[in-house]
C-alpha cells in the first residue's frame, strides 16, 4: 500500500505550464439541457474566435455535445478577401487523434474541387495526438490556407485580448487553469493542490477586479466534471477543502512457493510463458522511445496477474521502477491521478527521474504534463504503471471514462512509461450498462497480448518442480493424470500439485494417487471445511 501524505514535500512552483481547458459550464432542469446551453457557450465563444481571425459571423453548420466532449462544424467567409473558409472544432477530455484531422483534410479536399479558394480551420481540444501534431505540421508546410488550432493558441489569444480575467498573484499552488465561459460571462478557474502530494484539494474560480462570480457559476462549476465533487470557492475566501479519504492504492502481492494457488505466481516462481515474454521485452524496448499502454487478455485464472508481476520484473531489471496494483480499491477517478503520482514518486525514489518543481497531479493532463517535463536519467529503465483485476472498474462508467481518458492521452507522452491493464474476460459482458465502448477504447490503444492455458512443456515444467519438491519421482501416468485434471489453468494446476505435495510428505503412494484418483475427493472436502 502506498500513503499519499508521507511524501516529502515538493518546492513551491510557479503556475502550472499546462494549456488551459475551455470549460463551458450551465445550470438545467436535465442532463440535456445543460449540454444545449453548453454547446451554445462553445458555439458563440469559438465565433469570437473565428471573428478575431477575419471571419464574417460564423454560420454552425452541425452542434453536437455528447460525454465525450463537443462537436461544432461551422462555415464563414473572409471579410478582406470574400474567400470562404470551413472549420472542424472538436473540444474533447482527450487529445485529438490523427485520424479525425484526416477525415477532415479529406473533406477540405474535396469541397475544393468545387472552389478554387478554400481556408480550413481544425480546433482541437485540448491538443492533437504525437501523431496528430505530426500530420499538422506536414499538412501546414504544404497548405498555407490550412490551420491548427489548439488549446495553447486559444489560452494565449483569450489572454491577449482581455477575454478572461487574469490570474490573481494570490492563488497559491494550483494547476488546471481553465477558461470558464457561463452565460453570465466568462471566468477564470484552478485547481488548488496540497502541498505535499500535489493532488487536488478545491477549485478556485475568479472575476475580473471589482467584480463578483455568481452563484450560478459557482453552483454549475461544482457540479461539473472538472470539479468532481472538490469544494468551489472563490479568491478571497476560504476554500471548503473536500473531506475524503485519500484513495487506496494497494499493490499485487505474489505467492511465495511453487503451489501457493490463491495467489499469482511470483516472478521466482513464473513458469513458461515464452511467446508472452519476449513481446513483454518487445513492448519494453519500444518504451524507450514513446510511451505504451499494454492489455493482457485471457479469461479467469489463465495467469494474467503472474504475467503482469513478470512485466514488472523485466522492468525494474531493465533499471525501471514497476507498480501492479489491484484495481479493486479504485472507488473514483480521483484514484486515476493518484495512482499516477505514485509511479512518478516512486520513479524519482528510484532514480529514474527527477520531477520538476512545478509537478502537479490535479487531473491526468497536468500529471502528464509533470511526466513530460520531468528530467529522466540517461540509461535508466521504463516506468510501469499496471492495473489488475481491472473488470471490477467496469462497474462504474465515470471510473472507466478517466482510464480511458488516460490510455488515450498516454500517446502524446515521448517517455519510457508503460501503462498496463488486466481483467477477466469471461466476467465482462455485454450487458446493456456495461460500457463497452469505453473498455474497447482502451483495447484499440494498446497492444494485446493474448494469453493460453499451460501447454504441455508448461505443466511438466511445473511437474518436475513437484517431483523436487515432494523427493518422489513422478511416472509418465500421473503426469498425464495431472494434465488431463487441471485442463492447463495455471491455478488449478498450482492447486492440484500442492495437495499432490501434502498427500507424498503425508506417505500417500503413487499407486494409491492414481487408483484413488488422486484422492480428488480429500480436496474437495478440505475446501468446503474452510469455507465452513
Amino acid at each position: 500500500m502506498y500513503p499519499l501524505n508521507r511524501s516529502k514535500a515538493m518546492t513551491v512552483p510557479d503556475f502550472n505550464l499546462a494549456p488551459p481547458t475551455l470549460l463551458p459550464v450551465a445550470n438545467g432542469k436535465s442532463e440535456a439541457e445543460q449540454n444545449s446551453k453548453k454547446g451554445h457557450l462553445f458555439e458563440r465563444f469559438m465565433a469570437r474566435v473565428f471573428e478575431h481571425y477575419g471571419c464574417e459571423t460564423p454560420h454552425t453548420e452541425d452542434l453536437n455535445v455528447r460525454a465525450n466532449g463537443i462537436e461544432l462544424d461551422v462555415t464563414a467567409t473572409m471579410k478582406l478577401t470574400g474567400e470562404n473558409a470551413i472549420a472542424e472544432c472538436k473540444a474533447y477530455s482527450t487529445n485529438i487523434a490523427a485520424k479525425a484531422l484526416a477525415a477532415f483534410y479529406g473533406k477540405l479536399c474535396a469541397e475544393r474541387l468545387n472552389q478554387d479558394v478554400l481556408h480550413g480551420w481544425f480546433v482541437a481540444l485540448p491538443r492533437m495526438t504525437s501523431e496528430g501534431q505530426e500530420l499538422a505540421r506536414n499538412i501546414q508546410k504544404e497548405d498555407k490556407r490550412f490551420r491548427l488550432i489548439t488549446a495553447t493558441e486559444l489560452g494565449e489569444l483569450a489572454s491577449q485580448l482581455d477575454w478572461v480575467p487574469a490570474k490573481p498573484t494570490s492563488i497559491g499552488i494550483a494547476s488546471d487553469l481553465a477558461i470558464v465561459i457561463a452565460e453570465e460571462g466568462i471566468f477564470g478557474a484552478a485547481k488548488q493542490l496540497d502541498e505535499t502530494t500535489r493532488l487536488p484539494t478545491s477549485v478556485v474560480v475568479w472575476a475580473r477586479p471589482g467584480e463578483v462570480v455568481p452563484k450560478p457559476v459557482l453552483r454549475a462549476l461544482e457540479h461539473s466534471p472538472y470539479s468532481r465533487q472538490l469544494g468551489v470557492s472563490t479568491i478571497g475566501t476560504v476554500p471548503t477543502v473536500a473531506e475524503r479519504p485519500a484513495p487506496m492504492i494497494v499493490d499485487v502481492a505474489g505467492s511465495g512457493s511453487d503451489f501457493e494457488y490463491q495467489l499469482p505466481a511470483s516472478p521466482a516462481y513464473f513458469v513458461g510463458r515464452k511467446k508472452q515474454v519476449r513481446e513483454l521485452r518487445q513492448l519494453l524496448e519500444a518504451s524507450s522511445a514513446r510511451a505504451q499502454v499494454v492489455v493482457l487478455n485471457a479469461q479467469s485464472g489463465w495467469g494474467k496477474s503472474s504475467l503482469a508481476l513478470r512485466l514488472g520484473k523485466l522492468a525494474t531489471a531493465a533499471n525501471g521502477v514497476a507498480l501492479v496494483l489491484d484495481s479493486r480499491t479504485a472507488d473514483g477517478p480521483e484514484y486515476v491521478t493518484a495512482a499516477l503520482r505514485e509511479a512518478a514518486t516512486a520513479a524519482q525514489g528510484a532514480g529514474v527521474l527527477r520531477l520538476p518543481s512545478q509537478a502537479a497531479f490535479g487531473s491526468i493532463s497536468s500529471a502528464l504534463d509533470t511526466l513530460d517535463r520531468a528530467a529522466w536519467k540517461q540509461r535508466r529503465g521504463p516506468v510501469l504503471l499496471f492495473f489488475d483485476q481491472f473488470e471490477n472498474v467496469f462497474r462504474d462508467s465515470e471510473l472507466t471514462r478517466e482510464f480511458r481518458n488516460l490510455a488515450l492521452a498516454l500517446s502524446g507522452l515521448s517517455r519510457p512509461f508503460i501503462l498496463g491493464f488486466a481483467w477477466k474476460t469471461d466476467l465482462v459482458g455485454w450487458t446493456e450498462k456495461h460500457p463497452y465502448q469505453l473498455r474497447d477504447d482502451i483495447r484499440q490503444a494498446a497492444t494485446v497480448i493474448q494469453i493460453d492455458p499451460f501447454g504441455p512443456p508448461d505443466v511438466g515444467l511445473v511437474v518436475s518442480r513437484l517431483s523436487k519438491a515432494s523427493g518422489q519421482k513422478i511416472s509418465n501416468d500421473l503426469r498425464t493424470r495431472i494434465r488431463e485434471y487441471s485442463q492447463g489453468l495455471p491455478w488449478l494446476l498450482k492447486k492440484l500439485t500442492s495437495h499432490l505435495l501434502s498427500e507424498f510428505l503425508s506417505g500417500t503412494s503413487e499407486e494409491k494417487l492414481l487408483e484413488d484418483s488422486l484422492n480428488v475427493q480429500s480436496l474437495f472436502e478440505s475446501d468446503l471445511a474452510e469455507l465452513q
